[in-house]
């Protein structure tokens, strides 16, 4: 999957077009359980890695579409990675990205309580990140290059799909949702090589008053 730098920025700015005229806004926060699909022509790789803990906060802007649905966007910062152990060595990848999601929400009302459901894409953003080794009684670290030369680590745009579901309690908002990503991040495409992040979040949001 491609997705091109000018077409990240034009999003972009339509998201900051569209917050206003946006009816509800949210402020977020939250942990994110973070790993990463590792995968070759061999099969899957992700017997030794582990959950990778870390945040996402942000803002998101509601726009109701008819009854109880709508259609969310926003901007989230968002920490992902993984930390994996093979052979005597661990390896941490820590990245940090900005998320835009494009997602469909609906709300439902059942025994007096309100819950909603959010599906669709998001666009993410690589900012900066690190990964560092240690093992056999040594460690080094290295900040990511973004690209999709030679002597680059990951490229920088992510593109995914959101699905998750809440409880509300106006004006929070408890919820949980899982972020797939479906573009292969990884810069070396041989061997059948694909890299993609997985994270689960566990999120809270505030209705800020417009």
């Amino acid at each position: 999957m491609k997705i091109s730098t000018k077409s990240v920025l034009i999003l972009f700015f339509l998201c900051a077009a569209l917050a206003s005229s946006a009816q509800t806004y949210r402020a977020k926060a939250g942990v994110n359980l973070s790993s990463m699909l590792l995968k070759n022509n061999s099969g899957r790789l992700t017997d030794n890695v582990k959950i990778h803990p870390g945040i996402h906060l942000g803002v998101t802007a509601e726009f109701p579409i008819k009854d109880n649905i709508s259609f969310e966007t926003g901007l989230l910062f968002s920490t992902k990675g993984l930390t994996e152990e093979r052979n005597g060595m661990s390896r941490k990848v820590s990245t940090y990205y900005l998320d835009i999601p494009l997602t469909g929400r609906i709300i439902h009302e059942w025994n007096s309580h309100t819950f909603y459901g959010v599906f669709g894409p998001y666009l993410g953003i690589g900012l900066s990140g690190k990964e560092k080794y240690s093992g056999w009684g040594q460690e080094s670290d290295y900040k990511i290059k973004w690209g999709a030369g030679k002597s680059d680590h990951y490229k920088r745009l992510e593109a995914g799909l959101i699905i998750g579901a809440g409880i509300v309690f106006d004006p929070i908002e408890i919820g949980l949702q899982y972020n797939i990503g479906l573009s292969n991040m990884s810069s070396y495409t041989g061997e059948g090589q694909k890299v993609a992040n997985r994270v689960f979040a566990i999120t809270a949001a505030y209705k800020l008053e417009r």
